[in-house]
């Protein structure tokens, strides 16, 4: 990757030389060793090869072509070591703007501050309440799952609900908590994922996991839509790009989501040993219902009739539909190797005794 310019480095990673990173990025999936490989250690050792096989490897990555999370640090050096080491995203300029405007607060004598304390607190105390939140629904999901024999698609969606309950805690309690602590804004990682998702895009793009998306965002789809996988620093004289091709974009979304299945089995791999294929082949097939369903959409569209009685489906009811489907292509591809590996009473197994050491 050629070296950026002066400016990026003053800007991202507190002058971090981007070609002293290779060390890192290398040694980043071999993270995961440093947990025991016993079976009741999967939780941690799940999540050790998430942070440091997938999810700060793409981040460092990302940063030597002047993208990603970790360019949006500024000179901080703390906040660019908690983004590759946490599994945080910054909030966006403008996202950060419109934090810092709600957090303003009046002194006695009426004069505005800057309230960065405020934010910070306030931040702190939506996060922990959320981890609180999702921890109580782990441990419900938990008693649930161990309590004997139900029909597989009530577990099916029992699980579900665990993995989201799961990720919330390492996210929002792990990550963003400390975030908080440290001064640094964050995005949330969930936006309301099963209560509010109305279409596959909606969901895989803007409500799930919304710290991995980015990352595939940033550095699969990005690069293959615009054709630039190194960005240069904008010019005064570069003209407005255009709306790139529909093509682009389709192959973009397709390869996003082959990604994203190729490092979910890498994943799978470090917690079972074993390769299976069914979550790449659910991940990549949700990239062609993705855009299938934007197909469709646009064709509904164009015809007023039928753009008419969509207008009229209620929202519940899209809700009710998307993560029916959800949980319907999850029973062919992304449940049954969780079965077949006991990967699902490991994790629950670990769950519970982590459980009993809080009471």
């Amino acid at each position: 990757v050629p070296a950026p310019g002066r400016r990026d480095r003053e800007d991202a990673g507190a002058g971090v030389e981007k070609s002293d990173l290779m060390p890192a990025t290398f040694s980043c999936p071999f993270g995961d060793a440093m947990i025991a490989d016993e079976t009741d250690q999967v939780v941690t050792r799940a999540y050790f090869a998430a942070q440091y096989a997938w999810w700060s490897n793409f981040k460092l990555i990302a940063f030597c072509c002047n993208r990603g999370a970790l360019c949006k640090c500024g000179p901080s050096l703390t906040a660019f070591v908690a983004v590759l080491a946490l599994p945080i995203s910054p909030a966006d300029s403008a996202e950060h703007e419109e934090g810092n405007a709600k957090a303003e607060v009046k002194t006695r004598g009426g004069e505005k501050q800057s309230a960065s304390a405020s934010k910070d607190f306030s931040q702190l105390t939506q996060y922990g309440a959320q981890t609180i939140g999702k921890t109580l629904g782990l441990a419900a999901c938990t008693v649930v799952l161990n309590s004997g024999p139900m029909s597989t698609g009530v577990r099916n969606f029992a699980l579900a609900l665990a993995l989201y309950c799961l990720l919330g805690v390492m996210e929002d309690g792990l990550g963003a908590v400390t975030a908080s602590v440290i001064g640094l804004v964050v995005k949330p990682s969930f936006n309301n994922p099963i209560t509010h998702t109305s279409s596959l895009r909606d969901f895989w793009s803007f409500r799930w996991n919304r710290h991995v998306a980015s990352l595939l965002r940033e550095l699969v789809y990005e690069p293959v839509v615009s054709g630039v996988l190194v960005l240069r620093p904008k010019k005064k004289d570069d003209g407005a790009k255009g709306r790139p091709s529909i093509g682009r974009r389709i192959v973009g979304t397709l390869l996003t989501f082959f990604a994203s299945g190729v490092m979910h089995e890498i994943h799978f791999l470090y917690m079972t040993h074993g390769f299976a294929g069914d979550w790449l082949i659910f991940f990549t097939l949700q990239g062609f219902f993705v855009v299938v369903e934007h197909a469709a959409r646009k064709f509904i569209a164009s015809r007023p009739t039928l753009a008419k009685w969509l207008a009229k489906v209620p929202k519940v009811l899209r809700i009710l539909m998307t993560i029916s489907f959800l949980l319907v292509t999850g029973s062919y591809h992304y449940f049954p190797p969780v079965r077949r590996s006991g990967l699902d009473k490991r994790v629950v197994s670990h769950v519970a005794s982590m459980m009993a050491i809080l009471k």
